[in-house]
């Protein structure tokens, strides 16, 4: 057996070396064609992408972003110390501003931090293939392959931590190596404030373990650095930088999020490469010189990425693990391919040496796997939705440079510096910052009441970046206007307005459209809830063909129609009409007087008015005015069916098996209506434009 090891081990790691070499290749080509494709898409692609642009502008024009006070307009937090936000300033002013200058910004940065780690693998081995494995492992890494090309913060703080690493060894004999440390640790630290731990515990550990007055002394460099730079900012700022940078960023913390990020999302290499390094390092911890400076990297690391459990946090806050992961895997990598060690011979075995490289180009390629999975074939439908939307986004761009005023807007809020106009309102901060109690949002609600804005962009997944209070204003005050790129188009209503004209798709079933569909439509297990944007009690809700209507008793804001089925002659099929009420007062309904609560049927034509829209909380949507529309089978005796009676307050009333020929199976709105949709056969609510289209097929 030892025999056969012996023949097949060189040869195992000769063929894993090769596998591990293409996969590396692979890897980073893969990289390079992502972050060009984010570099010359001009459109933010992360929120807060937006708000640094705004802040750099600001700084160029000599304005304040450290305001004092936080609870006066213009509503805008600057989360980061200002190193990142300071050199944007210098490319990016009213007159021209943009997001490519920060997006290459943080490339170089990216790219920085994987030389660097490539440096302090290198260093003292002069290992080649360990080098470069731990580099692209670093960068094919999910985290670092999303965020790599973003302008954000978090790129350029990881590239002046991992820098001070590689100075502390490169030239750890030297008395003067303290200063450059401590400035790197400082800029670390004030590009983004969550890098004053790791980097910093690091180089802490690994004097102090040489020489203790050495590890004092660097730490009183940079605490004297931090604390002097803090204390200027703090003067010049009357207190507003704590405020923005401290105070704001007190978001509510779930630990279920950590777990989700720990388990779901780093998982297995994550696992794999702490206990392997641990061991190792307490194997060779008089040995391994670089784990005294790994190992503390990678405890400390893990520690600042539990911050990832505030709400609002993102794979950002995972970057600097990722880098401490692949430094250890590169030195564990390094060491256990040298020939000669001074403890554990057993591991100087060219049978061990073949285990350990198949092993590890194993991690490698099942990383570059799950790269591909996760942000090529996963999220390959967004990268394409994202190109797709480049006409309706100029569309938008369009729509905000014809308004002379505010406009207030989520996502791609880059476009108001590069219009020449400011962000008036962060909202996602400001919604936690109300839920924290530390801001009043009254006077800004009223100034939506009094529609101070010529124009306001929702996106449809908004639901935790604005208050109740702030969507109740805006849909009480602002008609939608259109629908473009996920993004509804708010303008201000204009007294006496009401619901635009329902859409006429001349649908094969003969029926119109039972309503306006401004906003879209959620479309659930095959039942749409059509939006129109105005206010509840405002849009009219019409039949959609000839019918017997019911309005039956219990159902309050809800309406059936029983038809002659356009599409199956001589059979019945029904229409409902829910959510035709008021949102908390289920009493107030909108459904015309001439149609009481009854068993006995009404009839009713095609076109004529039976309601208007209203609200209702049900799981999964929005508080929008909208209609709940379904078309639902009849029974055997051509009734409305038992199964579907809690229909009005449940969507999930009955759970037909969407795969197969249900009989109780809701029937296809889109294809009665002849408007466009998903067929959602889940639990996910789909927002999709309320348009008629040509062909029903494959849609």
């Amino acid at each position: 057996m030892e025999q056969f090891l012996t023949i097949i081990s060189p040869l195992l790691r000769k063929g894993m070396t090769i596998v591990l070499i293409c996969t590396m290749v692979l890897g980073v080509f893969v990289v390079i064609v992502n972050m060009v494709m984010v570099v010359i898409f001009p459109y933010s692609i992360d929120y807060g992408e937006g708000p640094l642009l705004d802040q750099a502008v600001r700084i160029h024009e000599g304005e304040p972003v450290y305001r004092a006070s936080i609870s006066e307009s213009p509503y805008t937090i600057t989360n980061y110390p200002p190193v990142f936000i300071g050199i944007l300033s210098l490319f990016n002013s009213q007159e021209s501003s943009s997001l490519l200058p920060g997006r290459i910004l943080s490339i170089l940065a990216t790219i920085g931090s994987a030389w660097m780690i490539y440096q302090v693998v290198f260093l003292g081995y002069s290992d080649r293939l360990a080098s470069w494995t731990a580099v692209v492992l670093f960068l094919v890494f999910p985290y670092v392959f999303q965020w790599g090309s973003f302008m954000r913060v978090d790129n350029l703080a990881l590239f002046f931590a991992i820098t001070s690493l590689y100075v502390m060894l490169r030239w750890q004999q030297k008395r003067w190596v303290i200063l450059p440390v401590a400035v790197l640790l400082t800029l670390a630290a004030f590009t983004r404030q969550s890098y004053l731990l790791a980097a910093p515990f690091a180089c802490g550990v690994y004097l102090l373990l040489k020489d203790w007055k050495r590890a004092f002394f660097l730490a009183g460099i940079t605490l004297l650095l931090v604390g002097s730079l803090f204390t200027i900012f703090m003067i010049t700022t009357d207190g507003g930088f704590w405020q923005h940078i401290g105070v704001a960023n007190q978001n509510e913390f779930r630990w279920e999020t950590v777990e989700w990020y720990f388990r779901d999302q780093l998982g297995g290499p994550f696992v794999i490469i702490t206990l392997v390094s641990i061991f190792f390092w307490l194997m060779g911890w008089k040995h391994i010189d670089k784990w005294k400076l790994a190992a503390p990297f990678l405890t400390g690391a893990a520690v600042s990425a539990l911050t990832v459990g505030k709400i609002g946090s993102s794979v950002n806050y995972l970057l600097e693990l990722v880098s401490a992961m692949a430094i250890s895997f590169g030195v564990l990598f390094a060491w256990l391919r040298q020939p000669e060690k001074e403890t554990a011979k057993w591991l100087n075995h060219r049978i061990v040496h073949g285990l350990a490289v198949a092993l590890l180009s194993m991690m490698a390629v099942a990383q570059l796997r799950t790269m591909l999975e996760i942000d090529l074939l996963e999220k390959l439908d967004s990268i394409k939705s994202r190109w797709a939307a480049w006409e309706e986004l100029e569309q938008i761009e369009e729509l905000i440079q014809e308004v002379p005023g505010q406009v207030l807007l989520t996502e791609q809020m880059n476009l108001l510096p590069q219009l020449g106009k400011r962000i008036y309102i962060q909202p996602f901060e400001y919604t936690q910052l109300h839920r924290d109690g530390t801001w009043d949002q009254v006077p800004f609600v009223a100034e939506i009441e009094k529609q101070h804005f010529d124009l306001i962009l929702m996106h449809q997944w908004d639901g935790e970046r604005w208050t109740d209070a702030m969507r109740n204003a805006i849909w009480h005050h602002y008609s939608a206007a259109g629908y473009l790129a996920q993004t509804v188009v708010y303008v201000p209503v204009s007294e006496g307005q009401t619901g635009s004209d329902v859409l006429e798709c001349q649908p094969p079933s003969g029926w119109i459209t039972p309503t306006s569909g401004a906003m879209g439509a959620f479309w659930y297990t095959r039942q749409a809830f059509i939006a129109s944007g105005l206010p509840w009690g405002k849009t009219p809700v019409y039949a959609v063909a000839d019918g017997i209507l019911y309005h039956f008793p219990g159902w309050n804001g809800a309406v059936a129609i029983q038809h002659d089925d356009p599409l199956h002659p001589d059979q019945k099929i029904w229409t409902f009409y829910g959510s035709m009420r008021h949102p908390w007062n289920e009493e107030e309904e909108y459904i015309v007087d001439r149609f009481p609560m009854s068993f006995t049927g009404f009839p009713v034509e095609q076109g004529e008015l039976i309601g208007y829209q209203g609200a209702v909380e049900l799981p999964g949507t929005d508080l929008t005015s909208r209609l709940h529309f379904a078309v639902v089978p009849a029974d055997e005796s051509g009734f409305f069916p038992v199964a579907w009676w809690e229909l009005p307050i449940n969507p999930d009333a009955y759970q037909p098996d969407l795969e197969i020929d249900d009989p109780l199976a809701i029937r296809d709105t889109r294809t009665y209506l002849g408007i466009e949709g998903n067929t959602s056969s889940g639990s996910y609510v789909y927002w999709y434009p309320y348009r008629c289209v040509e062909s029903l097929e494959g849609n």
